[in-house]
């Protein structure tokens, strides 16, 4: 399932931060868009592989994006 779908959606993305950050699904595609159109800039191509690495935190956006870019993600 895409996040785009659950977009619209009313119910937030569960991020868990000490801080108290939650963002809704709307907020997380925007974010991962963005991060998506960078690497696309920056001349990464389908089939590239992205290491990364996660925090307990909005991290997932790391993951998002590449995948929006239509590239690998690696932990």
């Amino acid at each position: 399932m895409q996040i785009r779908e659950y977009a619209d959606s009313d119910r937030p993305a569960i991020i868990v931060h000490p801080s108290g950050t939650v963002i809704g699904f709307a907020e997380l595609e925007a974010r991962a868009n963005r991060l998506a159109h960078y690497l696309r800039e920056a001349g990464l191509r389908e089939g590239d592989i992205v290491a990364t690495t996660l925090e307990n935190n909005e991290s997932p956006i790391r993951l998002c994006g590449p995948r929006g870019a239509a590239a690998c993600t690696t932990l």
